[in-house]
């Protein structure tokens, strides 16, 4: 199960509002929203700030909500090393690791 708790997150710059990801009670990653002028057109969506276990390394995008960066996450977590790539619904293809 899949559960945000927000949390302020020290950045040192307007993007402080976070969101630690926790699935089945352990984290998995820390979610900030990117507030600062400097991010023009991503500016207001969520972006993965660190990732751990199965999620460290995976290329991101910015998540317009949490329900979006929750459907990512749990479609990584959810499908394993070792299987057929899965295409999320960003499109991208999983890569497999060695």
């Amino acid at each position: 199960m899949l559960i945000f708790e927000p949390m302020l997150i020290a950045t040192d710059s307007e993007d402080e509002e976070g969101h630690l990801a926790l699935y089945n009670g352990k984290l998995v990653g820390v979610f900030v929203r990117l507030a600062g002028a400097e991010h023009l057109e991503e500016r207001g969506r969520l972006y993965l700030e660190a990732a751990f276990g199965q999620l460290e390394g995976l290329p991101t995008t910015t998540f317009a909500d949490l329900d979006e960066a929750a459907r990512w996450v749990e479609t990584e977590l959810e499908h394993p090393c070792g299987e057929d790539p899965v295409r999320s619904s960003f499109g991208k293809a999983r890569p497999t690791r060695a």
